[in-house]
């Protein structure tokens, strides 16, 4: 039976600050790692691309599941029969879902810290080899877990590695035999783990947003805020930043080979009141989920507009529709794809075959064609 932790309202109205929103940690547990910054001075720069004048609407195939099924729908993994779905509200949290009959066949991970259970599971990273297999990353209990679905959909968890920081960190992925995530802290873009979760290194980059900018830390944190995402054959690493169009391409340790910038500019408004943050109303967001293949670099847009009556009432427009810009990895613009209904950024995936996508939309899945132009190569 499962059973749902919140309601969505109250917990949509806090997602764009929601990785932000704990106290100040202590971070002993990396302090004594050196930090590398690295400024983009003699990094080249790519042309900004001229917005297409004809950007295409992507096609629908099918659905599944409903609201009923599912609460909060925040990753999804495709293995050749089933779909794996990381639900934030539920408990258990990680579904499998069998696609020829769309019904959820198995319920793994109940709520909670101790192991084989889930807080907050917030992404799915693909393992090279095995079709059956994929990691989870618990943004909350800081931990990878190794889950493997079986051919009836039964899914067991298999191994389970403690992220060894005292800090939050977002998009983790395999590259290589180390892991690499993004970190949410003022002093660092990168973090990279050993196989065991152990922290060996932190990178910092030039951030979009400077403290001579942005004097107010938590707020500078969440307008650097990235996503991520590694090149399927470990060859580099994409990261685009939630407060402005820049995109950066750098090499398998971290340190950047260019940056580009995608074809619409974002807008960061926010205040300060009482020493507090504030998203301010017109706030824009541009890159909040990052996808690749081994020749592309797939950004979601957002577009997304926020309007606030009071600080804790808002609603959402777009100027421009949610889509995917797609680059090359050298930073060439290839085309925007929109999708034509609000999707969550984070639920978004790459079929295994390439030729399409799916992304919850109030709690249902959808699968989208991908256009012949862009189709990725298999995973």
């Amino acid at each position: 039976m499962v059973r749902y932790l919140a309601t969505i309202g109250s917990v949509l109205a806090i997602l764009p600050i929601a990785a932000c929103s704990r106290p100040s940690q202590d971070d002993s547990q990396v302090s004594d790692i050196a930090v590398t910054t690295v400024s983009y001075d003699t990094i080249p720069a790519k042309p900004i691309p001229v917005p297409p004048v004809r950007a295409d609407t992507l096609a629908l195939i099918t659905t599944y599941g409903d609201t009923a099924t599912f609460g909060m729908v925040q990753a999804i993994f495709e293995t050749p029969h089933h779909l794996l779905i990381a639900d934030r509200y539920s408990s258990p949290h990680i579904a499998v879902l069998d696609r020829a009959l769309d019904s959820v066949s198995y319920w793994i991970g109940e709520h909670g810290s101790d192991l084989r259970e889930f807080a907050d599971p917030t992404t799915f990273d693909r393992v090279a080899s095995s079709d059956s297999r994929v990691w989870v990353h618990d943004f909350e209990n800081r931990r990878l877990s190794l889950l493997e679905v079986d051919g009836e959909g039964t899914a067991s968890i298999l191994e389970e590695i403690p992220l060894l920081v005292s800090r939050d960190i977002e998009n983790t992925s395999w590259i290589g035999e180390s892991i690499v995530a993004t970190a949410l802290e003022n002093h660092a873009t990168f973090v990279f783990f050993d196989s065991t979760g152990k922290p060996v290194s932190r990178i910092a980059l030039e951030e979009p947003f400077s403290e001579g900018q942005v004097t107010h830390g938590t707020g500078r944190l969440m307008l650097n805020r990235a996503s991520m995402a590694v090149h399927p054959q470990d060859h580099g690493i994409a990261l685009g930043y939630y407060s402005s169009s820049r995109i950066v391409v750098l090499d398998r340790k971290g340190f950047p080979k260019f940056v580009f910038r995608g074809p619409y500019d974002a807008t960061a408004r926010y205040r300060v009141a009482n020493d507090r943050f504030y998203w301010a109303d017109g706030n824009q967001f541009a890159y909040t989920r990052l996808m690749t293949s081994s020749k592309h670099i797939i950004a979601f847009y957002c577009g997304c507009t926020y309007h606030y009556a009071n600080s804790e009432t808002r609603t959402m427009s777009r100027d421009v529709d949610p889509a995917l810009h797609v680059f090359t990895w050298n930073g060439e613009f290839v085309g925007e794809y929109r999708f034509g209904v609000d999707v969550l950024a984070s639920s978004l995936a790459i079929s295994r075959d390439g030729k399409s996508i799916y992304g919850a939309v109030k709690s249902q899945i959808f699968q989208w064609h991908l256009p012949p132009l862009v189709h990725f190569d298999a995973l």
